[in-house]
């Protein structure tokens, strides 16, 4: 879908959160073979992708897999990945990745450190009221370390559930990272039972 390498910086996919047409700013990314948006390898820093549907169609109910919907790998660094938590647009700056038949997000490798994925909504529709799974929602691996997900706040926090593996899978050793803040099996409201997952974090 998108790939962003070999030391591209500071690019944005989708909106940049301005408060002015966000909506019409969001990226479909859907459907592809090697999936929909990779950042990888020293240097690709200071990277968004926020507001996108990635692994589901244009209305955000039903699935058109990429594999695995976002990745940042291979020394990546300080990427976010949905709300930047400026208070300014940060629901519209929510990613949905849903419907993947790997991973909804992926950080791996040495060196991918001090990411961000806040604020989404992984393994659920649109709406955030039913579930829409992949097979594992948030991936941590092969000693990726220093990186958020979720926040304090309750624009950071991510929705993750429905997913058929584990909500949040963090597997290596390395892999010290903050998880802080998120729905896990739940839909928006945190009322619903969408706990389908094996485990909702697995270690």
């Amino acid at each position: 879908g998108v790939r962003i390498t070999a030391g591209a910086a500071y690019n944005v996919i989708g909106t940049n959160g301005d408060g002015s047409g966000d909506t019409g700013e969001r990226n479909v990314i859907a459907g592809n073979v090697h999936g929909g948006v990779q950042i990888t390898g020293a240097g690709a820093d200071y990277n968004r992708v926020a507001g996108n549907y990635i692994g589901v169609d244009q209305s955000g109910s039903a699935s058109l897999s990429d594999g695995t919907g976002v990745g940042v790998s291979g020394g990546a660094q300080h990427n976010i990945v949905g709300t930047n938590l400026d208070g300014q647009s940060d629901s519209a700056e929510r990613n949905v990745i849903s419907g993947e038949s790997w991973v909804g997000v992926s950080l791996g490798g040495d060196g991918t450190q001090s990411n961000t994925v806040a604020g989404n909504y992984i393994g659920l529709t649109a709406t955030g009221s039913s579930a829409l799974a992949n097979q594992y929602g948030v991936r941590v691996s092969a000693g990726a370390s220093s990186n958020t997900i979720g926040g304090v706040a309750t624009a950071g926090r991510n929705v993750i559930a429905g997913n058929e593996q584990s909500g949040i899978w963090i597997e290596d050793s390395g892999a010290d990272n903050l998880i802080v803040g998120n729905l896990i099996g739940t839909d928006k409201t945190g009322l619903a039972d969408f706990a389908k997952e094996l485990a909702g974090m697995g270690v």
